[in-house]
């Protein structure tokens, strides 16, 4: 399957946001963070088309982030 450009850079940025906050698995608020990553454009058309709370969805996500179990130490690369 192939995957488009801006989806394998929202999997990364998850990716990042999970080693950042040390945990060993990303998952739906970690992929959120990502998708409201000004890199992949999200963000802008949420606010521009369905005039969306960009800031509110960003605190969402962050404090189930804080939620999220930590690892003793950072992965190398966290998992799906």
């Amino acid at each position: 399957m192939a995957y488009s450009d801006n989806l394998k850079r929202s999997l990364h940025i998850a990716q990042a946001v999970a080693h950042e906050y040390r945990q060993a698995q990303y998952a739906a608020p970690h992929l959120l963070t990502a998708l409201l990553h000004n890199e992949i454009g999200l963000a802008s058309w949420l606010v521009a088309v369905l005039d969306k709370d960009i800031h509110y969805l960003r605190e969402w996500a962050e404090v189930r982030l804080e939620d999220e179990p930590k690892a003793a130490r950072p992965p190398e690369m966290p998992a799906p």
